[in-house]
């Protein structure tokens, strides 16, 4: 076995001992031994810890590593698992996440054969309790449509645990948004496609991730909180500054729907202070026109005086902001029955 791996999984822990076992034994079956696991602790208080470097010990493949600096979050773990990693490519695998048995096997053959890419795009399989269970791929392809357009309308080709990444493309694109506390996938994928970064997408070969579909998720509680809010606000700002710095301002117009998103949601959960800061800033960057500026200040008052509680007044509301309803374009990935996933045994 080389010294060094191929592929480096970041994996970050907080509290999931019982679901972490699966996650390492999925590795531990890797067809391709080239790879190792960067494990960082977020600070468990249960058994994830003591897992881990019980994996350690029978396996030097496995890494473990406590956070020691803020803040605390799966972003500056994985930032912090990037910075120990060895792998010329990494690959975030969540601690509730699970690699097939094919995962390096496949991702290093492409990846080495296309060595001019900075990331690549492999397909990932949704799951609940067993792989497959849930018949649904992350996402499909779109030849017609670009990823950039499809990001915009939350139509997410992949989410940032999913592609392998070029270790030193990755740190050259600024690696996680350590500040943010919502969207913090968005924000990665937004960066590399509008500043241009080369990616290949190999979504006509076998699903070699699955990804763990949890109602218990931590990005969907408490979604309307404030600070969530300003994280998804901070997140389309950002892409809308790219855009423009990357002489695409053309493409602003883009961020509509997720402004609007942006906005509606601050108003119905009465950050009304938010909400105007939202609406004026789009207008004068014009993500939004004239009229869906109207209407959005309409949606913000009719919130404010709790008026959308009458079925008349949300009708219209809804007939005006039709405009911003995108959810036309997005697509769920159903897979054939012909096709069935690979199984992982202990």
């Amino acid at each position: 076995m080389d010294d060094y791996p191929i592929i480096s999984f970041i994996t970050p822990t907080f509290n999931r001992e019982k679901l972490l076992v699966e996650t390492l034994q999925s590795l531990r079956a890797q067809t391709d031994p080239r790879w190792e696991d960067v494990a960082v602790d977020d600070g468990s208080t249960d058994g994830s810890v003591d897992l881990v470097q019980s994996y350690c010990r029978k396996d030097s493949r496995f890494r473990f590593f406590a956070r020691e600096r803020e803040p605390k979050g799966a972003c500056a773990c994985r930032n912090i698992g990037v910075e120990k990693a060895r792998g010329k490519y990494v690959v975030f695998l969540d601690s509730d996440d699970l690699a097939a048995p094919h995962c390096v096997e496949q991702r290093a053959r492409e990846m080495e054969a296309h060595q001019n890419l900075d990331f690549g795009v492999f397909q990932a399989l949704l799951f609940e309790n067993n792989p497959g269970d849930l018949g649904r791929w992350w996402n499909i392809d779109k030849p017609a449509v670009d990823e950039l357009t499809r990001q915009f309308v939350q139509d997410v080709l992949c989410q940032g645990t999913g592609p392998a990444f070029n270790k030193e493309s990755f740190i050259r694109v600024g690696m996680w948004d350590e500040t943010l506390t919502l969207w913090q996938d968005v924000d990665l994928m937004f960066r590399l496609y509008i500043q241009g970064y080369r990616y290949e997408k190999f979504l006509h070969l076998p699903a070699d991730v699955y990804l763990r579909e949890s109602p218990q998720s931590l990005s969907r509680s408490n979604f309307f909180a404030r600070h969530k809010l300003e994280s998804r606000f901070r997140v389309v700002q950002k892409a809308v500054r790219l855009l423009i710095e990357n002489a695409q301002s053309a493409r602003v117009r883009e961020a509509r729907y997720m402004a609007a998103e942006v906005i509606s949601a601050a108003a119905r959960s009465h950050n009304d202070d938010l909400a105007a800061t939202a609406l004026r800033w789009a207008k004068d960057c014009k993500v939004l026109n004239q009229v869906e500026a109207a209407d959005l200040k309409w949606f913000c008052t009719a919130a404010r005086l709790r008026l959308t509680r009458f079925s008349f007044v949300a009708r219209w509301l809804k007939r005006k902001m039709r405009w911003s309803d995108c959810s036309g374009s997005q697509t769920l990935g159903r897979i054939p029955s012909s096709e069935s996933p690979v199984a992982i045994e202990d």
